[in-house]
């Protein structure tokens, strides 16, 4: 078999583990926490943290009625200056926990986008959301790490490949959006 058919092959077996379920599970908590009018938090390292954007910006614009109230969403990976000034001050590990000090209440969302699952950063901004009553919601891949046990809710795909890991939480994502979307129109 070729390298492009033998990473295709994978690239399939790879969407045919998402589990309805778990997407299903994770569309149920986030319209819960739209329809209570309450927060979403967003985050991810490297090529994780683009999807954490794309997905904030989505959930922010795409899943918007004119006549409903929209998502209130952050990425907690954007604001740049604030992230470096806590790694520098607080250590990288602390970056997401320190913002959600600041904003997260509870009921809100704290949604973890991770390859491995094992980040510092993230296992500590999903014990946080599990201590204030937030909302934890983990989309990983190798198997789920550290995240994909103690988040509430959670997307575990088991595949160690960063690029179809990746590819496919945008794919999960993009699919989200469009859940949230048709829920939102049904609301007329």
């Amino acid at each position: 078999m070729d390298f492009s058919t033998e990473y295709i092959q994978s690239y399939i077996d790879n969407f045919s583990e998402v589990k309805t379920a778990q997407i299903e599970a994770v569309l149920n908590a986030v319209w819960e926490v739209y329809l209570q009018g309450r927060q979403v938090f967003v985050m991810g390292n490297g090529g994780s943290a683009s999807i954490a954007s794309h997905f904030a910006c989505d959930l922010g614009k795409a899943v918007a009625g004119k006549d409903h109230s929209r998502f209130r969403v952050q990425s907690l990976n954007d604001n740049i200056p604030l992230l470096t000034a806590l790694a520098n001050d607080n250590g990288y590990e602390n970056v997401f926990l320190e913002q959600l000090k600041n904003l997260a209440n509870p009921q809100d969302a704290v949604i973890a986008i991770s390859s491995s699952g094992n980040s510092e950063n993230m296992v500590r901004a999903i014990d946080y959301a599990n201590k204030i009553a937030a909302k934890s919601i983990a989309i990983t891949g190798f198997g789920g790490g550290i995240i994909g046990q103690t988040a509430q809710v959670k997307i575990v795909l088991t595949n160690c490949d960063y690029g179809i890991v990746e590819s496919t939480h945008m794919f999960i994502c993009h699919l989200l959006v469009t859940g949230l979307k048709k829920r939102l129109n049904s609301l007329h």
